[in-house]
């Protein structure tokens, strides 16, 4: 799939701009780690593992819909450095905390949020984006934001042209994108449906370089692509790298 690369509208603009301001005088909160209970090993999983072995010591880690805050505990635990998570479940905040994860309450669906203005406005090495950016209002604002502020972003995504959902779409072709119409991105919502194709041609009118790096598996794990992952596989991890900025 080729289109031009996406002009954005005076609204898809502002709201990025917005985004990448952090509120003045807002800092996050400080994690008091004095009454955390550790993790037991047993709840390494496969998938943590295959991050870690993409992670590098030291690196700065975004966690968008952090969860519970296993994926950040263990990587904390091996690379130890600037990380935080963004959660919006009450229960998995106060979780995350129980067991020293640095994460803040945040609505991602608010552009106007002050805990994603605040991550959208640093720099990170490494930006997670795992079974969470079906959920977002806006997408493509948030990625667009983070184009210069990281240097590389893993994200989950279903794929809405697998066999068993679309068998009329073998050759993982689709014509929605989030956040699109034609090859112009705006405000308005369209409901997340990608397949591997589509997203990753989302992806480069973003800005990024965005190539399939694992498949998804329904117990979690992240496994090699097989053949036609447009076809066969349910949802994929997606690493995507910022290129340079292209002029308007």
């Amino acid at each position: 799939m080729n289109f031009s690369p996406a002009r954005r509208d005076a609204s898809f603009q502002a709201a990025v701009d917005l985004l990448r301001r952090a509120p003045a005088g807002y800092a996050p909160p400080v994690l008091d780690a004095s009454q955390t209970t550790p993790l037991p090993d047993k709840d390494l999983t496969q998938r943590i593992e295959w991050m870690a072995q993409r992670i590098s010591a030291g690196s700065r880690i975004l966690d968008l819909g952090c969860g519970r805050g296993e994926m950040l505990y263990f990587l904390g635990r091996q690379f130890p450095g600037d990380h935080l998570g963004l959660e919006r479940e009450p229960e998995f905040l106060e979780r995350c905390r129980s067991i020293g994860v640095r994460a803040i309450s945040s609505d991602f669906n608010d552009l106007a949020d002050p805990a994603l203005r605040f991550a959208c406005s640093q720099s990170w090495d490494v930006v997670l984006i795992i079974d969470s950016l079906v959920y977002w209002r806006y997408p493509a604002v948030v990625l667009a934001a983070l184009q210069d502020r990281c240097k590389r972003i893993y994200v989950t995504v279903n794929n809405a042209a697998h066999l068993w959902r679309r068998l009329e779409l073998l050759a993982g072709k689709i014509d929605e994108r989030p956040n699109m119409h034609g090859d112009e991105f705006s405000m308005n919502w369209i409901v997340n449906r990608w397949s591997v194709r589509s997203f990753q041609a989302w992806g480069e009118s973003l800005g990024y370089a965005t190539r399939p790096v694992a498949r998804r598996r329904v117990s979690a794990q992240y496994l090699s692509l097989r053949v036609l992952p447009g076809v066969f596989a349910r949802s994929v991890m997606f690493e995507l790298t910022p290129r340079a900025a292209d002029s308007d």
